[in-house]
């Protein structure tokens, strides 16, 4: 099973992140606060493109990875989470900076 951290910029508050945990993918994916990034594009107009991930920490286990929302064939994205080792999120394809 695994677990996702909701990520806000440090700048953001009044708000609790969100900490939802997750069997497969598809489960991932139907999580208020990852859907939203899929379903709303961005406020510039962007087409969602995929949710990738990319290794994080080696020190914090609860953030071993971060989901990314990628948008314009990978040229804009946003964090999403973050999420612990598990074989679930290493489905995903890693982020590539473009």
């Amino acid at each position: 099973m695994g677990k996702i951290t909701q990520y806000r910029p440090n700048f953001v508050s009044g708000f609790e992140n969100d900490i939802a945990h997750f069997n497969s993918t598809d489960e991932l994916f139907e999580i208020p606060f990852v859907k939203n990034f899929k379903n709303e594009g961005t406020s510039l107009g962007s087409k969602f493109f995929q949710f990738s991930q990319d290794e994080y920490s080696q020190s914090q286990p609860e953030k071993k990875f971060v989901l990314l929302a990628e948008y314009d064939c990978g040229k804009l994205w946003y964090v999403v989470g973050f999420t612990d080792d598990n074989e679930i999120i290493k489905t995903l394809p890693k982020w590539v900076e473009k």
